[in-house]
């Protein structure tokens, strides 16, 4: 069921950056021509593949994460003009000096050079086992006008011992909402058997609704992801790719947005009592 505790992010749209809600049943209409469905009880696809723990003994796989990768990986994105970019090889070190705000509830953060995916760093969350719902997150709050496309180079290892309801690395929230909308997100949740992709929004008469979509994405292994927005006769598409192939496509039914928030690393866990490793790095927003 959701609660209003999860989203109280201050700085966004009414009521803050509002998390994907992706667990028990939902309240209202989608909007969208479908009927709200509980973000946990689709039968998943015969053609996707459901998320594989990593052994903690095991050393960290995927090859986009190894060391040729890394020795012959490409230069920064961050050369070039964009909205916003952070790669986190800045020389002094600082983590989330580009960002608007840092949350460590769940877990600290840290500069990784043992996996970036550009040298010399990647931005890495270390989670802390925890109940009840926590947050570690970089937050960026962007003004934007038109359709914009959010990238980044994303990596979760989780780890074979202990449990978790939910856990959401990447939230991506649009304003203004449309008339009867607090507010509304797209975002991908992690559930202990699946990877899930959704548009949430909560209503003005307390009601919610959650479109959700499974995609194969959680092999513990680095992926670029891809999220385009993009909005036309009052609706706004987000469409994902990952690792350059389209993965699943949610819509709001809305204007088109103004302000971007973007949240990454843990921007929501639900009864975490596990230790995931969440690797991020080379985060880019650019205007289509």
């Amino acid at each position: 069921m959701v609660r209003l505790s999860r989203y109280r992010v201050a700085g966004f749209a009414t009521l803050g950056l509002v998390i994907v809600a992706c667990s028990g049943s939902y309240l209202g209409s989608t909007q969208d021509g479908g009927a709200a469905v509980p973000g946990d009880a689709n039968v998943p696809p015969s053609d996707v593949t459901a998320f594989v723990p990593v052994s903690d003994s095991a050393p960290p796989s995927g090859d986009a994460g190894s060391d040729a990768t890394v020795d012959t990986g490409p230069p920064s994105p961050c050369r070039r003009a964009n909205l916003f970019c952070d790669d986190f090889d800045d020389g002094d070190g600082s983590i989330g000096a580009k960002w608007s705000s840092v949350q460590t509830a769940a877990g600290p953060f840290d500069l990784d050079e043992s996996m970036p995916i550009t040298r010399p760093r990647a931005l890495r969350l270390q989670m802390t086992a925890g109940g009840g719902n926590r947050s570690s997150s970089l937050t960026k709050t962007i003004d934007v006008s038109g359709d914009v496309k959010i990238s980044l180079d994303a990596r979760v290892d989780i780890p074979s011992s202990g449990s978790f309801v939910e856990m959401d690395p990447l939230i991506i929230g649009v304003s203004p909402p449309s008339a009867g909308v607090n507010y509304q997100v797209f975002g991908i949740a992690i559930y202990p058997d699946s990877v899930q992709f959704e548009a949430y929004r909560l209503f003005t008469d307390g009601g919610s609704a959650v479109s959700t979509e499974r995609i194969d994405a959680g092999d513990g292994a680095y992926h670029r992801i891809t999220v385009t927005l993009r909005s036309a006769g009052g609706t706004t598409n987000a469409t994902l790719e990952v690792d350059g192939v389209v993965a699943s496509t949610r819509s709001l039914a809305t204007e088109t947005p103004r302000t971007l928030s973007l949240q990454v690393g843990a921007p929501y866990t639900n009864n975490a009592n596990f230790t995931p490793t969440i690797r991020v790095d080379n985060v880019i927003v650019e205007r289509l």
